[in-house]
């Protein structure tokens, strides 16, 4: 594991399978008795036309892709989530079954940061 492997997983694996989840439950609301909510949000979609409902995956994935980036940014040490006077550092692991330890998002490391990595996979395909 490396820091663009686990940066390309979450979005191939979350960000790809979190859009294309909303999209279905919104279409085909699962569930014998669907909240309120839901069956609202699924009338609403269904009225849009199809080029609207182009639209609404676009905004949906815009916005999944700018929630994971500014993610990666507190990761990163390069936003904060807390406004405690002491800063506080967040380090990431992967961890083998072996036992080989990864530090993901070292801040002393070389390597591009998981933020910029992730906005190389999504932002700047557009």
């Amino acid at each position: 594991m490396n820091r663009k492997k686990f940066v390309s997983n979450i979005k191939d694996v979350l960000r790809d399978d979190q859009e294309d989840s909303f999209i279905e439950i919104y279409d085909n609301p699962p569930g014998r008795k669907p909240t309120k909510k839901v069956q609202r949000i699924s009338s609403w979609y269904h009225s849009l036309s199809p080029d609207q409902k182009n639209g609404l995956k676009e905004m949906l994935q815009s916005t999944l892709d700018s929630a994971y980036f500014h993610f990666f940014c507190v990761l990163d040490g390069i936003s904060r989530i807390d406004d405690e006077p002491e800063r506080w550092i967040y380090e990431l692991y992967a961890v083998s079954e072996t036992g080989e330890r990864v530090f993901l998002n070292d801040p002393d490391s070389r390597e591009e940061d998981l933020h910029d990595i992730y906005q190389g996979l999504t932002w700047s395909s557009e």
